[in-house]
């Protein structure tokens, strides 16, 4: 078993009681969805000058990685990131981009159309600040798909690829202002 504890400080300003039980929401639900993930609180931090802790307990420390990049952990969290960059920057461009990858299984498949859909909601409800890249698409920019070192990491040609691909997405933000 591995046990994980992290703890947080909240921005000034923030209603942390509401802030916290939005976070205990989102997160405690994960547990029996996400394989090897046994227990989840979020709670109150009273000492130390952080404002919650969150405590988790894994079956292994694989469980553990495969925990935050788990389609569920995605799906819980990435509308509502985006929800509340967007109400606190309303005019921020926000560019969403899925993970740049060669070979896609259905775990990849199910992250992409998560951040799609997400996108597309924002586009319907008028966000006209917002783009979304697709990071399969983008690492292969060149017409190969030789921008990966091991279906993860990006060698010279994906970091080209993605300066070129990103870049094109930042200068129509620039030239909109």
């Amino acid at each position: 078993m591995v046990k994980h504890i992290v703890v947080y400080t909240l921005k000034e300003g923030v209603n942390k009681p509401e802030a916290i039980e939005t976070i205990r929401s989102v997160l405690e639900p994960l547990v029996g969805v996400i394989p090897g993930l046994t227990h989840m609180e979020i709670r109150m931090a009273y000492q130390g000058g952080m404002d919650y802790a969150l405590y988790s307990e894994f079956e292994s420390p694989e469980a553990l990685k495969n925990y935050v990049s788990h389609p569920a952990h995605l799906a819980a969290t990435h509308e509502k990131l985006y929800r509340a960059m967007r109400k606190a920057q309303p005019e921020l461009p926000i560019i969403m981009i899925t993970m740049p990858k060669i070979v896609l299984n259905d775990d990849i498949l199910q992250r992409k159309a998560v951040v799609r859909a997400t996108y597309e909601k924002a586009v319907a409800e008028g966000d006209t600040k917002v783009r979304y890249i697709d990071g399969c698409e983008m690492i292969q920019c060149m017409g190969t798909d030789g921008g990966l070192v091991d279906n993860a990491h990006p060698n010279d040609l994906g970091f080209l690829c993605m300066a070129k691909v990103i870049g094109a997405a930042v200068k129509e933000f620039l030239d909109e202002a």
